[in-house]
């Protein structure tokens, strides 16, 4: 994500050399505790349903996480598994939904688990809609088609001909086995067969390949379901950073008076989890999350060294060779640029954006027209990148992930 630029670039100094920073009293105030969001994915979800099996597979059943000498929770008793407990949620505004938290870990942290649910504000998909959607894809240049996702484009496309072809070839030389059936029997078989998988299908294209439709395409009529579902969960994310009404308007007074602002996070850090769609979901709902946190003040942030140390990390490995970039070095960066921001009071404590069976990967498909559209868009740093994307700065003549408030 592009942050605010908080002075000019230093000189350059040895990646590999970097720590990061000792905590000062402002970390050492915030909670114990960490959030993790999950975002479910496509179709009818149950309220809680997603986050439930998360919980199990990532806490509950987790031997690791707990000294198996450690008494259950639950009982008092020998371990068997890692008990939680579901609490009323105020944050995420909805009765439908609760807080599954947990007891201290191994690293004296304890978790809050939270759903950001989604599925209730998909509502008013129509067939057509749908069958638009799947016609502009087909209609797809070739030239256009993503290569990972070329082999069920052309395997549509087999079957829209060759089914057609086959009719076709039966109509016109009339094989003996066909002459055999009567046409009522054949023409009913059909029917049957054409009713019963539509009364299938029907519903499950509308509920499932609908909300990947009214969510990635921004056209009129479902301009307002994407902003209510991203309006949401950037309510939600500032909710749990601690960003209310109460605290923007005593930090805008703060400003005003010519201090700096001061916010008191709920967590440590959060970690916003996204399967399937909800992984489009997420990344949208951080980077427009991002973009707010970083216009409350925060380009009075005084220098940031460790953030300088990324840029110039960034600035000297992205436009060279791939082997001369390290990912063990740039993550390591960017988790002392993290730390940094922390520690100088920012409300932005979200650390980590996992994906689980990612729509993500087919983001020149689904987000953008080809991939020379998506390299534009990311070019252009609409669709925000990890590593960022460098931009020129004629002012310093050097190439910025951060930029300048105006």
């Amino acid at each position: 994500m592009n942050s605010a630029q908080g002075g000019v670039e230093g000189n350059q100094t040895e990646p590999d050399k970097v720590e990061p920073p000792n905590h000062n009293a402002k970390d050492d105030d915030l909670p114990n505790k960490q959030a993790v969001v999950i975002i479910h994915g496509i179709g009818e979800q149950v309220p809680m349903e997603t986050l439930r099996g998360f919980v199990d597979t990532v806490w509950v059943t987790d031997e690791d996480l707990i000294e198996a000498s450690e008494p259950d929770g639950d009982t008092g008793g020998e371990r068997k598994r890692n008990p939680v407990w579901t609490k009323p949620d105020r944050r995420n505004r909805s009765f439908e939904l609760r807080r599954i938290t947990t007891e201290f870990d191994k690293n004296k942290v304890r978790t809050d688990f939270y759903e950001f649910y989604w599925a209730h504000l998909m509502h008013g998909t129509k067939l057509e809609q749908v069958w638009a959607w799947i016609g502009s894809l087909l209609w797809r240049p070739a030239r256009k088609v993503p290569d990972n996702v070329m082999i069920p484009w052309n395997a549509a496309w087999f079957l829209i001909t060759f089914v057609p072809a086959a009719l076709f070839w039966v109509r016109i030389y009339k094989p003996d086995w066909l002459a055999e059936l009567s046409a009522f029997f054949a023409i009913g078989l059909v029917a049957a067969i054409v009713g019963l998988v539509a009364a299938t299908f029907r519903k499950k294209l509308v509920t499932v390949a609908g909300d990947v439709v009214r969510y990635v395409e921004a056209k009129p009529p479902n301009v307002a379901r994407r902003q209510e579902i991203r309006e949401q969960g950037v309510r939600l994310l500032e909710t749990l950073m601690g960003i209310d009404d109460e605290s923007v308007a005593a930090n805008a007074a703060r400003i005003a008076g010519g201090k700096a602002a001061v916010w008191k996070p709920k967590y440590r850090r959060i970690i916003v989890v996204g399967h399937s769609l909800g992984s489009i979901v997420g990344y949208d709902i951080l980077k427009h999350a991002f973009a707010r946190v970083h216009g409350r003040g925060l380009d009075h942030l005084p220098d940031q060294p460790a953030r300088r140390r990324l840029e110039t990390y960034c600035r000297l490995t992205l436009n060279r060779p791939r082997s001369e970039f390290d990912v063990d070095t740039f993550r390591k960066l960017q988790r002392a640029a993290f730390e940094e921001l922390r520690e100088h009071g920012s409300p932005w404590v979200v650390s980590d954006f996992v994906t689980l069976g990612a729509a993500l990967t087919h983001v020149e498909f689904l987000m953008a027209d080809d991939e020379d559209d998506a390299q534009r868009q990311q070019f252009e740093r609409i669709l925000p990148t990890c590593p960022p994307t460098l931009e020129w700065d004629r002012h310093t003549r050097k190439g910025h992930f951060s930029y300048r408030n105006p």
